[in-house]
């Protein structure tokens, strides 16, 4: 493996483990029910940006939400239920398995 490979790799894995942080973190606050909309919307230019660095969406979406906030805000919004989702689920699974 060269170089540029290795550092591409640990670029990679810094990447998946601040996403997997920054999920996991969405999934505590929602779950202690203090994850308000607002905090969410008043980070949206860092949390744009945070996602096209780490390659989940394609440049096309990277130009498309920089230029159309509602586009953005739209996505964000869909995100945010998935997360809910995602943190009631897991609040169920914890819950059943405390029973």
């Amino acid at each position: 493996m060269e170089t540029g490979d290795v550092k591409r790799s640990l670029e990679d894995m810094v990447a998946d483990d601040e996403i997997a942080t920054a999920t996991n973190d969405a999934l505590r606050m929602l779950q202690r029910g203090d994850g308000a909309w607002e905090t969410i919307w008043t980070q949206r230019d860092l949390i744009l940006e945070s996602v096209i660095q780490s390659g989940q969406i394609s440049e096309a979406d990277a130009v498309r939400f920089r230029a159309d906030s509602e586009a953005w805000e739209n996505e964000l919004k869909f995100i945010w239920s998935e997360l809910k989702k995602q943190a009631a689920a897991t609040a169920t699974t914890a819950e059943t398995a405390e029973l």
